[in-house]
């Protein structure tokens, strides 16, 4: 039990410290200058108005305010931009609706999410109440204009004037403009349009649009590498032996399911291992009041299935560090101690273990270079003996690669 609250604390720790998740990105400061570097990608569901930045990765964080930067960007799908923009920041909650159909506008600094970009761009930007977008055109920025209000019935209107500004400020000649009166305040609706737009102006390949990742990525990866095992039998009627260590081809298969948005992924994989250890023990002889060695042999043959979760923590747009925790179970046949103590009349003893199954927790480290999954895994001792019997400590270390067959 001490042993499993060790690995516990030991993971926990580990995903605790994963939760920095710094990426190669840059920013520009109030002077138009590019700074290379390391940025925390916290998946912003709020626009930020602070960054976390690194010159290096082992470098000490700097925390950069909206006050000294133009803007940042995060690989190539994650672009922020410093922009004063008019903003009606009344709520659309129900309970807070006014009967004002007019936007309350003011003016702010704010970092706005790049979604599209060609001749026009359309930004986003969410606070902790609604979601917000805008357009730049001719170097001018427009507040698309949506919002919520009570008509004097008491009942929900909406104000959805970011339809006759779409109508009007995007004008196509070949008819291929998507209606503004179909586009929804929406995220995807928007885009939709903007592409649309490129078609019209012949700025389609031109057109810039934030990939989004699958809510759920599904991995069948193929598993090879080598195990290090160890035995142990603390016997109530045999002395207690330890038969060594064993190490031995290590094939598999996993299914993993990645949550990108927050580097989650969980998985199940089935893996085999085996062990073949033998040896002498001392034995006392009370008829002849002799010790004499007793040749003793242990085999054990099992089917691991794992089922847990991984944290990934991006390195670069290619690579990743990760950590893992699991429950093992290991499902054991035809496995069994043999002790030979014919010398004491008793002929051939064996203890055959448990054919059902033995449980053990998991943990894992390891890093993907896509893609490959380079891992070493540790499993806590188990007992993989009937109870009553005898009690065993069995001990595996797995160092494997795993390689995406496909993805789906």
């Amino acid at each position: 039990m001490k042993n499993l609250l060790l690995h516990i604390c030991l993971c926990y720790s580990l995903i605790i410290g994963a939760q920095e998740n710094f990426e190669q990105g840059s920013y520009a400061d109030n002077n138009g200058n590019i700074i290379e570097g390391f940025i925390n990608n916290r998946d912003w569901s709020i626009n930020p108005s602070v960054i976390e930045f690194k010159t290096e990765l082992n470098s000490n964080i700097q925390k950069i305010s909206i006050s000294n930067l133009q803007g940042f960007s995060i690989g190539k799908s994650i672009i922020y931009e410093k922009h004063k923009v008019k903003i009606d920041r009344s709520s659309n909650s129900l309970e807070k609706l006014s009967q004002n159909r007019e936007p309350n506008l003011s003016e702010e600094n704010l970092l706005l999410l790049v979604l599209a970009k060609n001749s026009a761009t359309l930004y986003k930007y969410r606070d902790t109440n609604n979601t917000y977008f805008f357009y730049k055109e001719n170097d001018i920025i427009h507040s698309l204009i949506y919002k919520k209000f009570l008509t004097l019935d008491n009942k929900i209107g909406e104000n959805n004037f970011y339809q006759q500004q779409l109508n009007t400020g995007f004008k196509c000649s070949n008819g291929k403009l998507l209606s503004s009166s179909q586009v929804k305040y929406t995220e995807s609706s928007l885009i939709k349009f903007f592409k649309s737009f490129g078609e019209c102006t012949n700025n389609q390949k031109n057109t810039f649009v934030v990939k989004k990742e699958k809510d759920n990525l599904f991995n069948i990866k193929l598993i090879a590498g080598f195990f290090i095992n160890s035995f142990e039998v603390d016997s109530n009627t045999r002395r207690t032996f330890d038969y060594g260590s064993d190490s031995g081809f290590l094939p598999g298969i996993e299914l993993e399911a990645v949550f990108p948005k927050n580097k989650w992924s969980v998985f199940f994989d089935a893996r085999y291992h085996n062990f073949t250890g033998e040896g002498n023990i001392d034995v006392f002889v009370p008829l002849n009041s002799e010790t004499v060695s007793v040749p003793t042999a242990a085999t054990y043959t099992a089917l691991d299935f794992g089922l847990g979760g991984r944290y990934y923590v991006t390195i670069s747009d290619k690579s990743s560090i990760f950590f893992g925790l699991n429950i093992a179970i290991d499902f054991i046949s035809d496995t069994e101690i043999i002790f030979n103590e014919g010398i004491m009349g008793n002929g051939i003893s064996t203890d055959f273990l448990d054919n059902g199954s033995s449980v053990a927790l998991g943990i894992g480290l390891g890093v993907n270079i896509n893609p490959i999954n380079f891992e070493i895994r540790y499993h806590s001792p188990r007992n993989t003996l009937r109870a009553g019997t005898s009690e065993t400590l069995y001990n595996i270390l797995m160092f494997s690669a795993s390689y995406k067959l496909f993805n789906f």
